[in-house]
């Protein structure tokens, strides 16, 4: 290796572990951002207003593509319905929003938080940055870029692996009934439920 290929490796090196330490810098402020922006969004008093700015924040902040498919896994491929794979990928910044106010609490909008200023590699190139609101401990993932919301862990359990686990059994279920078209079908059902605020 010749003085400047040494050069442009060790500028090289420099810019990742630069890059790296960005991150984790950057991180928390992201989720910071984002916490503070909850906050507000629980203190208004119209429900429908309320949910209608977390639809917002959600749709800007969460990466969604990744959450739909970490949730539907393998059925996110299935070829006889890649039209209820779509549909789900619409609804799933819906179903988000809904989950985070449940996480939250009907009667967080006054609670305290606080986030830490240090984020911890999470692996699968995302980061992850704890968070204490009002008495949850959380711990909200992101990935390294963009810093969007991949995934909220609380009380050892994991939002994403929480509904990936029920919505793939609705989706085994309609397909052992014969379904072709089973995330249409799971889809339908969480629609018709009423559970879920639409943002769409």
């Amino acid at each position: 290796m010749n003085a400047f290929q040494a050069l442009a490796s060790a500028i090289a090196t420099a810019a990742v572990t630069i890059s790296a330490s960005a991150s984790y810098t950057s991180a928390p402020e992201a989720v910071s951002a984002d916490a503070r922006r909850l906050s507000e969004i629980l203190k208004i008093t119209s429900q429908k207003t309320k949910m209608a700015q977390m639809c917002n924040l959600i749709e800007v902040r969460a990466d969604l593509s990744r959450v739909a498919s970490q949730i539907l896994g393998d059925f996110s491929k299935i070829a006889s319905d890649q039209e209820g794979v779509e549909r789900f990928g619409d609804l799933i910044g819906s179903i988000l929003a809904t989950e985070f106010e449940d996480i939250l609490g009907a009667g967080s909008k006054g609670a305290h938080y606080t986030v830490s200023n240090k984020a911890s590699n999470r692996g699968s190139g995302t980061l992850g940055v704890k968070v204490q609101w009002g008495g949850k401990q959380l711990e909200v993932l992101v990935n390294r870029f963009g810093f969007k919301i991949t995934d909220v862990l609380w009380t050892s359990l994991s939002l994403v692996k929480d509904l990936r686990g029920e919505y793939q059994a609705k989706i085994k279920s309609f397909r052992n009934k014969g379904s072709q078209t089973p995330v249409s079908d799971l889809v339908d059902s969480l629609i018709a439920s009423g559970n879920i605020v639409r943002c769409r």
